[in-house]
């Protein structure tokens, strides 16, 4: 690793909850957004700096105007001019939150792709089916789909025995900058880090720890080995936030995090040492602030808190 790891300071507590289990956020303005995966409602807005509830909306349910597991646009801090943009499966659209909280429709999506990035031109992740590819750029206006192959490529050998498993070992988060021609991956299983253009074309791999073999890093995963990877990821205008966490190999459950902090061009910048463990996604603000969720036992209820680290 070429940038020494720094502990962050404490982070202060914004909210905690009892009920519900929120599960992503991202941040519009003054207001936070929170995704709530057990509630009446969807959506959650909190005040990012009083951490007082603003507004509760998104009915959950399957009526025509009902929200159902909506789901950030992981680039939509590029594309949305400040706002928040998320994508709703029951109504299969588009939706922009606007900074006095107002909601509005932004339009119909021809197709939906987990990790989900939209550009003027594509929609950009990868496939919620069994599509054996690393990820998909679909067309808008076409539909058209471009699909990039799994990538490192593994011994035919150890193909044949996984190949039932292989689109889910490949599992990742993707994010991408039409402006710059990047689309960045944190793969969710590897300790591994990839750089594409438009054209799908590999331009760069980082790996930040000391096993540099994907093979090794293959096996690791397989004989139940810890192991780091990148569970989520955050996109901004200059720069790529992704939450690398070491991960016990039989358990799943996550023994270290950070957060590491990379231009679009693949050049690592910073990598914090977190003392919390998130359980879902995160962001980060203009001023520099990150945003994440982590939980606990107090009592005998599960209790949810959001936190804020102030980054250096």
């Amino acid at each position: 690793m070429n940038v020494a790891p720094q502990k962050l300071a404490s982070a202060d507590t914004l909210v905690a909850m009892y009920e519900d289990f929120p599960a992503s956020l991202d941040v519009c303005g003054n207001l936070l957004c929170v995704k709530m995966a057990k509630s009446d409602t969807c959506l959650a807005l909190f005040d990012k700096v009083s951490g007082k509830l603003v507004k509760r909306m998104g009915i959950k349910g399957n009526g025509p105007q009902d929200m159902q597991s909506p789901e950030f646009v992981k680039n939509s801090s590029l594309v949305s001019d400040g706002r928040v943009m998320f994508y709703d499966l029951n109504q299969q659209k588009l939706f922009l939150l606007d900074k006095d909280a107002s909601l509005g429709d932004f339009s119909p999506l021809s197709a939906f792709l987990g990790s989900l990035n939209v550009t003027s031109e594509y929609i950009v992740g990868h496939s919620t089916g069994f599509d054996p590819s690393l990820f998909l750029m679909v067309n808008r206006k076409t539909g058209e789909e471009v699909s990039v192959p799994l990538h490192p490529k593994l011994p035919e050998s150890q193909e044949e025995r996984f190949k039932n498993v292989l689109r889910y070992m490949y599992s990742s988060n993707v994010m991408c900058n039409e402006a710059q021609d990047r689309i960045v991956l944190g793969m969710y299983f590897f300790d591994m880090i990839q750089v594409y253009n438009f054209k799908g074309e590999c331009q760069k791999m980082l790996v930040l720890g000391e096993e540099k073999d994907f093979k090794r890093m293959f096996s690791t995963l397989t004989n139940d080995g810890d192991y780091w990877g990148y569970p989520s990821v955050y996109a901004t205008k200059d720069f790529c936030y992704l939450r690398r966490v070491l991960s016990d190999g039989k358990t799943r459950d996550a023994k270290q995090n950070q957060i590491v902090k990379m231009d679009w061009e693949g050049k690592i910048v910073d990598v914090y040492d977190l003392d919390a463990l998130f359980t879902g996604g995160f962001c980060v603000d203009d001023e520099g602030a990150l945003y994440g969720i982590t939980s606990g036992i107090v009592g005998d209820e599960e209790v949810f808190w959001v936190l804020k680290y102030h980054l250096p």
